[in-house]
């Protein structure tokens, strides 16, 4: 199953896909960790042509007006091949790195608000 936001394909799968480590927000009474309520996933792709980059942007240009959306990811401590639906989700506008002979190299977009 590939990647999805808003029931639509991403054009490139990225090159890996990942579940960002939670920051401890404190200690509680009883000496447990907190954890903020929700989770951020990264999906980078080491290379891209312009072209390519070009497309993913355009698709978080059309998300990001719509404020929260369904991103379906990989499920957090499952199989990596299980996707899930994910509500009310924030896509954040990638990020290129270097431009090196006509692609860009490591382009990163995460998805914050996933609530497992």
């Amino acid at each position: 199953m590939p990647y999805r936001l808003d029931g639509v394909d991403l054009i490139t799968s990225p090159l890996d896909g990942h579940w960002v480590d939670q920051e401890v927000l404190g200690v509680d009474g009883n000496n447990r960790r907190i954890y903020p309520a929700t989770r951020m996933f990264e999906m980078v792709w080491t290379m891209l042509s312009p072209e390519s980059f070009n497309q993913i942007f355009a698709q978080w240009e059309a998300l990001s007006t719509t404020g929260s959306i369904v991103s379906e990811l990989p499920e957090l401590g499952a199989d990596p091949f299980v996707f899930r639906a994910y509500t009310g989700t924030i896509v954040d506008q990638p990020i290129m790195g270097e431009y090196f002979q006509e692609h860009y190299l490591k382009v990163t977009m995460t998805i914050r608000n996933v609530r497992t």
